[in-house]
């Protein structure tokens, strides 16, 4: 268990309350996730750990199977031993022996290897969706700070007095979110750094009454007739994964299969925002993982055309597809 799971668990932990005057953004991250999905939220998304993350295995065709064993690095076979333990312990398996330079390689009857994957793949799909709430959550509090329908302050670690109200465009105006909200502390001298505590940080809190109108404005009750401008849902991985498949893969088949058409893993995130203002990198970076051509290769390329233009043609092509 991470030390962001720990402290998520243990709500001892947790600075307290100002009873109707601010509430500790921890718990308004729970607050805020039951009105977004009053069905769904468990209380359990803040303390989901990090998916395997097992990829797919992608043909030149654009076809995708289960990773085969003999592709797979020691990690990922590690990880695979440790499922069956748990999950399948019909098989007998035992923990990695440990020689000289780490633990022992891991091999696999066929039938083992595809009990792993279908458990690692499983698990996998639950914690997307668990972690994409979240994120979903973490977006709408940040976004809310940041037009003023919630009002932030601070509270020194040992207590004292709160700060008056951030101000939205020097506190949330920016892309470095998650950090905040790891343990919902802030350095009020450098909001954006990549630092989660330390001498200078202090507790976030959102004032209580900022808080309970924004409730409001999720509750079915206060929204069951939709807006015009409502945003779309966010998108399930099928979702995503066919929008890759059908549309991004098709245009850059279409071109010769040249990089004027390709995309690296965070501007096809770019471009599904485009589409889904509230889609998570826990939906698209798997996609782009499992789905990614293997001629396309790690990291950079060259490409003459800009993200944007690349990106109105793609969605273009979409619409005109539709």
């Amino acid at each position: 268990m991470d030390d962001r799971i720990k402290w998520w668990f243990d709500k001892a932990k947790w600075p307290i309350d100002n009873p109707g005057r601010y509430r500790f953004l921890a718990r308004a991250v729970h607050d805020v996730g039951q009105g977004l999905f009053p069905d769904e939220w468990t209380r359990h998304e803040p303390l989901t750990p990090e998916p395997y993350g097992i990829p797919n295995f992608s043909t030149p065709d654009g076809k995708s199977y289960r990773l085969p064993q003999a592709l797979a690095d020691a990690k990922q076979k590690l990880i695979v031993n440790d499922l069956l333990i748990r999950h399948h312990p019909e098989f007998g398996r035992k923990p990695a022996e440990r020689g000289p330079f780490g633990p022992k390689p891991q091999d696999f009857t066929a039938e083992e290897w595809a009990a792993g994957i279908e458990v690692s793949s499983r698990i996998d799909s639950e914690r997307y969706q668990l972690r994409r709430r979240l994120d979903v959550v973490q977006e709408t509090i940040s976004t809310a700070c940041l037009s003023g329908e919630l009002v932030s302050v601070l509270r020194p670690l040992e207590g004292g007095s709160m700060t008056a109200p951030l101000d939205p465009q020097a506190y949330w105006n920016g892309e470095r979110m998650k950090p905040r909200f790891f343990w919902c502390q802030m350095h009020p001298a450098n909001p954006f750094g990549v630092g989660l505590s330390g001498d200078g940080y202090q507790f976030i809190y959102l004032t209580q009454d900022s808080l309970d109108r924004f409730l409001q404005t999720l509750s079915p009750a206060a929204s069951h007739t939709p807006e015009p401008t409502q945003k779309k849902a966010a998108p399930t991985q099928e979702i995503v994964a066919d929008f890759f498949r059908n549309v991004v893969l098709r245009l850059w088949k279409g071109d010769g299969k040249s990089n004027e058409y390709r995309v690296t893993k965070d501007e096809f995130h770019e471009l599904c925002k485009k589409k889904w203002p509230d889609v998570s990198t826990y939906i698209t970076r798997p996609v782009f993982e499992e789905n990614r051509p293997i001629d396309w290769g790690p990291g950079r390329f060259p490409r003459t055309q800009s993200f944007e233009s690349l990106a109105t043609a793609i969605l273009g092509t979409e619409d005109l597809s539709a």
